[in-house]
């Protein structure tokens, strides 16, 4: 079961980790780490297996949206 934990600021290897996931699931994409947002990393046992960034919305308050996902390809489905 993969369980997700939340990261308001990233240390150093989380941002490593999330960096990982997004090369891999994004790979024609550049790795990115906007300013604002909240990060989202999933676990399956201590491997990270899934990310995604939820942003507030700067048009609608009380409002947010996916910014960014990705999830390898053997925990998909």
């Amino acid at each position: 079961m993969v369980r997700f934990k939340k990261y308001e600021s990233l240390d150093a290897s989380t941002k490593k980790q999330i960096e990982t996931l997004q090369k891999t699931c994004l790979p024609e994409d550049d790795p990115t780490f906007p300013e604002d947002g909240i990060w989202w990393v999933g676990y399956d046992n201590k491997q990270a297996v899934a990310f995604c960034l939820i942003k507030p919305s700067s048009q609608w308050e009380d409002t947010a949206y996916l910014a960014r996902s990705g999830v390898l390809y053997y925990w998909r489905g």
